[in-house]
């Protein structure tokens, strides 16, 4: 077993390796462990504020497997794990994405070279990983959301009549997207609503 107190954020870079964050003197520290070997634990982002959301993109070509999406309090950041690190000053993020959300943990799911994050307005935000460009803001309905409720949970899924959708939990209910296409809002009873990025 290794010897660092695991932070809130976690997540399988590939079958064998960890990504973790772990709360350092300086900055906050973006951490890879190499789960074969107790010693196989690298530092490999510095960040100045505080992580909250730490994420492999899923479906990703031909870069899978290297880039991860760390968020703070106030952006998503894109990091690649082949970039070098230093040990004595915040890391350079391949790209940064403006982004304010709630909470003390990000809500945000990849797909590709998209992520949905919420925001803290309760808007799901849909971004570019290769731009940054902010693509689409969706509206959570007040009926799937609930009288005190934020959402979160966001997930993308592959539906065999309607191709990409995401959907959220709410207190109330489950709101979900279609990916374009004419069939929009006949996924499921619950409330629907077309999501297509020009």
């Amino acid at each position: 077993m290794i010897d660092h107190e695991f932070g809130p954020c976690i997540d399988w870079l590939d079958p064998h390796t960890v990504a973790f964050n772990i709360n350092g003197e300086s900055y906050y520290k973006t951490t890879l462990w190499d789960t074969r070997t107790a010693k196989g634990v690298s530092v490999r982002f510095n960040l100045r504020s505080r992580t909250t959301g730490l994420l492999i993109p899923e479906n990703t070509t031909p870069t899978g497997g290297h880039q991860l999406v760390v968020s703070t309090n106030h952006n998503i950041n894109v990091y690649d794990t082949r970039m070098s690190h230093s040990a004595s000053k915040p890391d350079q993020a391949l790209l940064s994405i403006p982004h304010v959300h709630q909470g003390h943990m990000q809500q945000h799911a990849t797909n590709g070279s998209l992520v949905a994050a919420v925001d803290r307005n309760n808007l799901v935000q849909i971004y570019s990983l290769k731009t940054g460009r902010s693509l689409r803001a969706l509206e959570v309905p007040y009926k799937v959301m609930g009288a005190r409720s934020s959402i979160g949970d966001l997930m993308w899924y592959d539906d065999e009549k309607h191709g990409w959708c995401l959907q959220a939990c709410g207190q109330a209910g489950i709101v979900r997207w279609v990916w374009g296409g004419a069939d929009d809002g006949i996924l499921s009873p619950v409330q629907e609503q077309g999501l297509v990025v020009r």
